[in-house]
This record gives structure tokens, sequence and C-alpha cells, in this order.
């Protein structure tokens, strides 16, 4: 990511040559960084998945190592299709004696229909897709949640929890969805005017809308790190404890660290809190 980011602030292509070591870095860097986008997405797609058999069908032992392993086979493999073509598509070429790190799908296709191709291939897999399964699994999500009701006599206090619980989950779910589609929308909007219109034609994409565009979809991973432990207190656990076991690994435990006040259990279903 870094020569992508320095080439757009600085506006240059300096970190690369005509060379063939400026070849092979061209094709590793546009290799690694369509690498990196898919995988943080289809992994998002994966998580999506796992959390709605959790809430759906909790009777289901779903989290299995098996399964883990099972999923990021999936994910490396449906990423390396994806990022692959680029290994051919990168080349360096020379505009006015300044080499450029761009895709060109000559000889071996026709290079405007095939990076359109490529594009919506993109476009479909790497937004449209993943953005419809995590909407449509995060709602059934919240509405299983939303739904759920406790038999018997249930105690006030549980009930302000459960209450508190659905918000949350309701919240989490929105706000991941909002963060997708928010933080990719632009980077996709740009190669889709840029492939598909005239709009860029005579002068090119502004620098600014590539760099904002750059910009947003890279975050949403630092932002879905902060939404998960908002809204989640089960996230905000595992954060603290693999906190203190990084910083704290030989500390003897004391009274009160063992004395934690602990929040009222959410009841289940078919449990009764007298």
């Amino acid at each position: 990511m870094i020569p992508q980011a320095v080439s757009m602030l600085r506006d240059t292509h300096s970190w690369v040559n005509d060379g063939p070591f400026g070849q092979i870095s061209c094709k590793l860097f546009m290799f690694s960084q369509a690498l990196s986008i898919a995988s943080s997405i289809f992994s998002l797609t994966v998580l999506a998945f796992e959390r709605f058999f959790v809430v759906a069908f909790p009777l289901w032992n779903i989290i299995t190592v098996k399964g883990t392993l099972r999923s990021i086979i999936v994910i490396w493999v449906a990423t390396f299709a994806l990022s692959s073509p680029l290994l051919y598509a990168a080349k360096v070429r020379l505009n006015d004696a300044v080499a450029f790190c761009m895709e060109d799908w000559a000889p071996a296709f026709n290079p405007k229909r095939a990076q359109a191709i490529y594009t919506i291939v993109s476009f479909v897999f790497l937004y449209a897709l993943p953005l419809l399964i995590i909407a449509v699994l995060y709602s059934v999500i919240a509405a299983k949640v939303w739904s759920r009701r406790t038999p018997g006599n249930t105690a006030l206090a549980n009930r302000r929890v459960l209450q508190e619980y659905r918000k949350n989950v309701l919240k989490m779910s929105v706000a991941v969805v909002l963060a997708f589609a928010f933080c990719w929308f632009l980077m996709h909007l740009n190669m889709l005017l840029i492939d598909f219109s005239d709009l860029f034609e005579a002068c090119g994409i502004p620098k600014w809308l590539q760099t904002t565009g750059f910009l947003l979809g890279h975050s949403n991973s630092a932002i879905n790190c902060c939404i998960y432990p908002i809204f989640s207190q089960e996230y905000r656990k595992g954060f603290k404890q693999s906190l203190k076991s990084l910083f704290w690994r030989h500390a003897r435990p004391t009274p009160e660290n063992q004395d934690q006040e602990r929040a009222p259990d959410i009841p289940l279903e078919g449990q009764v809190v007298n």
C-alpha cells in the first residue's frame, strides 16, 4: 500500500522504472494491493455468515477448528483467483519518458474490453455481492435478536439488559453495513466512471477524488475494529483479556482482579429467571 499512497500524495510513480526490477515490483504491487482488499472483504463476508449461524441456529456447532480452516481456505482461494489476473495485466508503460505502473491487458486481450470486464467482476464480487450478503445476514440477525422472547417471570434487571443488548445488536448491524457501503463506494465509482464514461477522458481522474476513494476504502478495516468493541460487550471483554495476557502475562492474580463486577446474564431461550 505504501507505493500507491506515495504515488497519490506526490502525484508521481518515481518508485518504479521500466527495467526488470520495475516490471516485477509493479506486478507484485498491484497484485498485493488487490490481494489485501479482496481478503479483507471476503473475511467480512465470512464473519457475517458465522454470526448469522450462531444467532439463527444456536444449537449448531459452527465455530470449530475444521470449520475455521475451511473458511480460511475458501477466503484465500477466492482472493487469489480474483487477484491473480493482475500478475499479467500489471505493466510499466512510458508516457513522455516517465514510467507508470498501470493495467495493460495487451497483447493477449483487447485492452479496453478486458479492463472493463475486470472492473465489472471486481465491482460485483468485491462490492455489490458482499454488500448484499452482509446487509441481508445482519438484517436477519437483528430481526432474530429483536423478536426473541424469554419465557417465565423475567427479572426487571434482566429485561433491561436484554433490551439494551437488542439495541446494540441493531446498531452494530446498521453500522457495519453502512461503513462497508460508504467506504468502498467511491473507489468502485471511480473505476466504473473511468471505464464506462468519458467524464475523466480529457483531464484524467482528479487527484483528490482518487486519494479520497483510496483512503476511505482502506479505512474500512480500521473502522470495523472500532464498531465491534463499541457495540459488543463480548468483543470488549476479549480485547481486555488479550491486553492483559499480552502485558501482564507473568503477573500474579490479585483479589481485586478475581472479584471483578459481572454484568447480569442475559436470559436465553427456554431459561426461566426467578
